[in-house]
């Protein structure tokens, strides 16, 4: 787990001007401040436990950018925060626990948060040269590796207004369970929402490489993981190593920045970087551990209960124990939303 562990207090160590260059540690209580909770936040799962963790966050009022660097094959990352003229090694002090590093200047902090992983505070040191203060921080462990350390190192964060409506009617076992209509996120990933819209409509009918209809429909959820997710759009093979999009075998991640941050979000399902497909997941959980792995490009709108009915019939290993199929599929036009219901009824789904 990348996200900084934060589910109990630990001891800090305080590094000022009377230590040595490489520092002499006294452990001390340092209590979280209240004012800073309001910053940007992501959400980890430890266990049982969600914790939010911030990264770390550089003042304004420093004289340049904050920089890191981690070195391929070894635990330390080092921290360079350019400092204001005639900055004294008496102007600043270094707090480091395990989870959560706080640099001062006269009293004032220039940089706090938490850290991705814990860092070990026996290697854990700092040091002044010239206009620059160095921190170098020695991770506990070589993996995992730190993609995020600065907020500012994240994406910015995605646009989720509904430019397009999509539904699925599902059947469970061949029985008619209801409809789930989805909202897309043209705006934040137009190129993403575009591949799943025209699989819903068929769009694409035929393909000279895959002997299978461009077309969500008739197709299965391969694998559900109650609590997890529901992972669909395998139309080419059905478990889960197929699949196909209107643009080749596959595209790269077009933009993060929507975490998967509750349930009922869509999102792309892949096999690692830039290999996006056909194949999608609908959250039935926050899933913090997929933000900046997978593209999220919708949510559901209605059919809420119909994606609980889903979930009902996964295993913790993944494998359905029912056939869980998409009996049809398309685009809705304005207004339609409500009017869904009527088609639902047409096929004999009681909608509520």
């Amino acid at each position: 787990d990348t996200c900084a562990r934060v589910l109990a207090p630990w001891p800090c160590s305080v590094m000022t001007t009377a230590s040595a260059l490489r520092g002499v540690f006294v452990v001390s209580p340092h209590p979280r401040r209240p004012g800073l909770a309001a910053r940007r936040t992501r959400v980890c799962r430890h266990g049982s436990h969600v914790v939010h963790a911030s990264l770390l966050r550089s003042s304004p009022e420093l004289p340049g950018d904050v920089r890191w660097e981690a070195t391929l094959g070894s635990k330390d990352v080092r921290i360079a925060i350019p400092l204001p003229s005639n900055t004294d090694r008496g102007d600043i002090t270094v707090k480091i626990q395990p989870d959560k590093l706080t640099v001062t200047l006269n009293g004032v902090d220039v940089l706090d948060g938490d850290l991705p992983s814990p860092v070990d505070l026996d290697g854990s040191y700092w040091e002044k040269e010239d206009g620059t203060l160095f921190v170098v921080l020695e991770k506990q462990r070589l993996a995992p590796a730190w993609e995020f350390l600065l907020e500012t190192d994240l994406p910015p964060p995605g646009d989720t207004t509904v430019t397009k409506t999509v539904f699925f009617d599902i059947d469970i076992n061949g029985e008619s369970a209801g409809r789930i209509t989805f909202g897309l996120f043209g705006k934040h990933v137009p190129k993403t929402t575009e591949n799943f819209r025209a699989l819903c409509c068929g769009d694409f009918l035929a393909n000279t490489k895959h002997d299978a209809p461009l077309r969500f429909k008739d197709s299965c959820f391969h694998r559900i993981v109650p609590g997890v997710a529901l992972t669909g759009g395998d139309f080419t093979k059905a478990n889960g190593k197929g699949g196909v999009s209107i643009y080749g075998d596959t595209f790269a991640d077009e933009a993060f920045g929507i975490s998967h941050d509750e349930p009922f979000l869509l999102s792309m399902a892949n096999a690692g970087p830039d290999t996006n497909g056909s194949q999608f997941l609908i959250t039935t959980a926050p899933a913090p551990r997929l933000d900046n792995k997978h593209v999220v490009f919708g949510k559901v709108l209605s059919g809420f209960d119909v994606v609980r009915k889903m979930e009902a019939f996964g295993t913790p290993e993944g494998k359905p124990r029912a056939q869980v199929a998409i009996a049809e599929c398309g685009e809705l036009g304005d207004g339609e939303t409500e009017t869904a219901a009527e088609t639902e009824t047409a096929r004999g789904v009681v909608v509520p």
